[in-house]
């Protein structure tokens, strides 16, 4: 496909297309029986994204070559095959020009004039049931690129209610994308199902339910395999085919994880791409195969240098809810994983974080710079809303918090975090590992992570200044039940801080806590879950700033106070961080303070950058060697962290007391 960045197009690599192409004339012949492949005359060619036409065309060559090997003779396999059994289909009017003149030149050496608009026609496939017509009357092999684009402006009805479930020939009802073992789908944001590429594959899944045997090879948005939102879509596939290729090619700059020493296939695209093959044929065996290629672009492209026989495969074993085209290593860990509670059926009520909309108005890292600015812009009426809160982790700063001059102020929860109370803050989805703090304040909507809106699950909730635990009834009265005693609301905050600040966690399930808000494992033993109590109440006294033991490890500050922060160093030799180089500095900070970090913010830099040009107040000199006690501290805590931890899935291999909290549902 032509690059159109704002429609989420790219121009598919050639070898790319020729590897998809020879490898669904393989699976033409080996599960279909089709000794000619492509050149089979029943086949039906159709790209409902066609773009250039070089599926098709590619598609042509290898039809072509396999014929000529065979003794047949070119030019009757186009007037007789290929010309009147292959379509394309492509929206934009100046794609379609390229594509009917690619078209010309490839017919010319055979002596055959370009069908004006039979072999590519300028529209919109996703319109209606009419693309479906172009493969009647033989197997439906239908390929391509299909645009990637999250919010895509196609919101037609057809393509609409054919995500959304349709009658199967036989009478039975495909589910559609929105629904997963029957159970509507809870997710907030569903607006992923309605990316262009699911639209696509659900287009020509319906095609070929409605023949009843088919191909389908699309290349894609590689999110498709593993994203959460997209577990009904799975689903649905994994009923309608009876094998499922998934090719994971990454180079997703967006993920952590995924981009150290991974190249993407597509030049200059941030998003990673995958493959899936899609065969349906009565009597055919149900299999789930997975393969990877990661490196560099030039090892890829060498590993496409043939079919899907030239690579190796994992056999699946997706599982409910998820149904993730995972390595099977790694579904033994989701199966585990699982066990777990979803944060948000632990506490019902959360928000996102507080959107401004204009911080460098509403916001600023002191009380003093933001009163003045407020004097200069004669806001004087805006004092009484000054507040404070999270805007970085551990960074508190403050904020002019009038909710009708706020872009988004979350008003309706924000107002129980100006009560006592306490809050875990955490993002739905962790691209970086431990985007987890704790809060008792007013808290922004990148507190914990780079990249991810985070959210906020208060403790209690105020009615007429009455505070209600936030807290589920029936899972409180099934853990009150096993341990034999009533677990307060705060035991079991701090019970889920020590989970989810453990590192032994945030590693093992780092890939899965990619996928939703983060499932908290239960362990079946009273003593297990009072010692991770214990060491919660410990990290949030710690991360509060308010634990007794903080006065005792600030490191010794030297040098004169009134200095301005300039370009913060730190030298891991002497452990000394420098915050002026005419001598202001913190000595006896280790290496693991100075790197602590909290999803993707490397904690201390950031603090200590967002405070450069001035000098520290006295309240900000102590909060800053405060800071530096509370990581070294926290660091302490999470060593024993690790091992309590592996008490807790030793605990929980056999647990099924939580079962009915543990459905995604």
């Amino acid at each position: 496909m032509t690059s159109s960045l704002p429609r989420g197009v790219y121009s598919t690599p050639p070898p790319l297309v020729d590897w998809v192409v020879r490898s669904v004339h393989l699976l033409l012949r080996d599960r279909f029986a089709l000794a000619g492949g492509l050149a089979d005359p029943k086949v039906r060619l159709l790209d409902p994204a066609a773009g250039p036409l070089n599926f098709i065309l590619a598609a042509w060559t290898q039809a072509l070559s396999h014929h000529a090997a065979c003794g047949g003779d070119a030019a009757r396999l186009l007037d007789e095959h290929l010309l009147p059994h292959s379509r394309g289909i492509e929206a934009l009017a100046d794609t379609c020009r390229v594509g009917r003149a690619a078209l010309r030149d490839f017919l010319a050496p055979y002596g055959r004039r370009c069908p004006k608009s039979r072999i590519l026609v300028c529209g919109d496939a996703l319109s209606g049931p009419a693309a479906g017509a172009l493969v009647s009357g033989g197997l439906p092999v239908i390929l391509g690129n299909p645009p990637w684009i999250g919010l895509a402006p196609h919101r037609g009805p057809w393509i609409t209610s054919l995500l959304r479930g349709y009658q199967l020939p036989d009478g039975r009802v495909d589910p559609g994308c929105y629904q997963v073992d029957e159970m509507p789908l809870r997710d907030r944001n569903k607006r992923w199902i309605l990316d262009d590429c699911i639209k696509f594959l659900r287009l020509a899944q319906w095609i070929v339910d409605q023949a009843g045997a088919g191909i389908v090879a699309f290349v894609i948005n590689h999110n498709a395999l593993d994203a959460p939102t997209l577990r009904g879509f799975r689903s649905s596939l994994f009923q309608a085919f009876g094998e499922v290729w998934a090719l994971d090619l990454h180079g997703n700059r967006r993920k952590a994880g995924e981009n150290t020493g991974d190249q993407n296939l597509f030049p200059g695209v941030r998003q990673g791409s995958a493959v899936l093959l899609l065969v349906k044929r009565t009597g055919l065996e149900r299999r789930i195969f997975r393969s990877d290629l990661k490196g560099s672009r030039a090892s890829k492209l060498q590993a496409l240098d043939g079919d899907l026989s030239n690579l190796s495969w994992t056999e699946l074993r997706p599982r409910s809810p998820l149904y993730l085209l995972t390595a099977s290593a790694e579904a033994e860990l989701e199966h585990e994983y699982l066990r777990g509670v979803p944060l948000d059926r632990i506490f019902p009520q959360h928000t996102c974080g507080l959107i401004t909309g204009r911080d460098s108005l509403f916001t600023a890292t002191d009380r003093r710079t933001l009163e003045l600015r407020l004097q200069r812009e004669d806001r004087l009426d805006w004092l009484p809303g000054l507040t404070l809160f999270l805007a970085r982790p551990f960074d508190l700063r403050y904020i002019v918090y009038l909710p009708a001059l706020l872009a988004r102020p979350r008003r309706r929860m924000m107002s129980h975090l100006r009560k006592p109370n306490l809050a875990l803050v955490v993002p739905r989805l962790q691209k970086d590992p431990g985007a987890v703090l704790i809060t008792s304040c007013l808290t922004g909507h990148k507190a914990v992570t780079h990249y991810d809106t985070s959210s906020i699950f208060p403790l209690y909730i105020y009615s007429e200044d009455q505070p209600s635990p936030n807290i589920s009834t029936p899972l409180a009265n099934a853990l009150s039940e096993v341990y034999g005693t009533e677990v307060l609301p705060e035991d079991l905050l701090s019970y889920i801080y020590a989970v989810l600040q453990s590192t032994s966690y945030q590693q093992r399930y780092r890939s899965l806590l990619a996928q939703g808000f983060p499932r908290i494992p239960f362990p079946r033993r009273t003593q297990t879950f009072g010692q991770l109590v214990n060491r919660g109440r410990e990290l949030i006294l710690l991360h509060l700033l308010r634990d007794e033991r903080i006065a005792s490890a600030t490191p010794p500050l030297h040098g004169e106070t009134s200095l301005l922060l300039d370009d913060c160093a730190y030298s891991a030799e002497d452990h000394c961080l420098v915050l002026n180089r005419r001598g202001l500095r913190f000595s006896k900070v280790t290496p693991e303070v100075w790197g602590f970090r909290v999803g993707g913010y490397a904690v201390v830099p950031l603090w200590l950058r967002a405070r450069r040009g001035r000098a520290l107040d006295a309240r900000e000199l102590i909060e800053a060697g405060s800071l530096l006690a509370a990581l070294h501290l926290t660091v302490l805590v999470r060593e024993d962290l690790a091992t309590l931890f592996r008490s807790v899935v030793e605990d929980c291999a056999a647990s099924s007391f939580l079962r009915t909290f543990t459905r995604n549902d």
